[in-house]
């Protein structure tokens, strides 16, 4: 909520997008941070509850909140799975983003359950997530500005934010910033 914006598509896109440092509450408790993508996703994809060295159980409300959780967001770019998750709550594939993404759900909900909502929670795996695919993250919040329409993923990157009006007609073709050009597509192993 604290970015400030400046009605620039492209610089905005990419304010919204990464985040950088620690995240709160849990980010020291695991020794993670967003700046180092793949010793995170190691860390994370411990507690995945069904690929995990260390995986987390839920069970009850708990897992009833994994699976609204887990079905919101996917893997995409990556093994194209439509979630992280089936329907059961059972894993929809084993790439190492997708065990990190729900080893972290696994993760807030056990530890942190009554300190997040399942939108914040969300937040928080899509914040994962646009470290893992930079380039496609920033592309995918700039259509989404454009067009006023947003998947579970990116709307959760926009809770209490204050969005300016951007005109899609004169941003549409508005280029990626060069650092987000030179980015890698994918980080950490499939």
């Amino acid at each position: 909520g604290g970015t400030k914006l400046t009605g620039n598509l492209a610089e905005d896109a990419v304010k919204l997008v990464f985040m950088t440092g620690v995240p709160e509450v849990y980010g020291k408790e695991l020794n993670i941070s967003y700046d180092n993508v793949q010793p995170s996703i190691d860390v994370l994809q411990q507690f995945d509850p069904d690929y995990g060295r260390k995986k987390i159980v839920l069970t009850g409300e708990e897992k009833q909140r994994y699976i609204n959780i887990g079905l919101k967001i996917s893997c995409e770019y990556c093994c194209g799975a439509e979630s992280i998750i089936f329907k059961d709550g059972s894993a929809a594939c084993g790439c190492a983003h997708s065990q990190a993404m729900r080893g972290l759900i696994a993760y807030l909900i056990k530890n942190h359950g009554s300190e997040y909502s399942d939108d914040e929670i969300l937040r928080e795996i899509a914040y994962q997530k646009t470290h893992y695919f930079p380039k496609q993250m920033v592309q995918k919040m700039s259509t989404q500005l454009i067009s006023g329409s947003y998947t579970p993923d990116i709307a959760a990157m926009l809770l209490n934010v204050k969005l300016p009006k951007y005109d899609g007609a004169a941003n549409s073709s508005a280029p990626l910033p060069s650092e987000i050009q030179n980015a890698p597509g994918m980080v950490g192993g499939c």
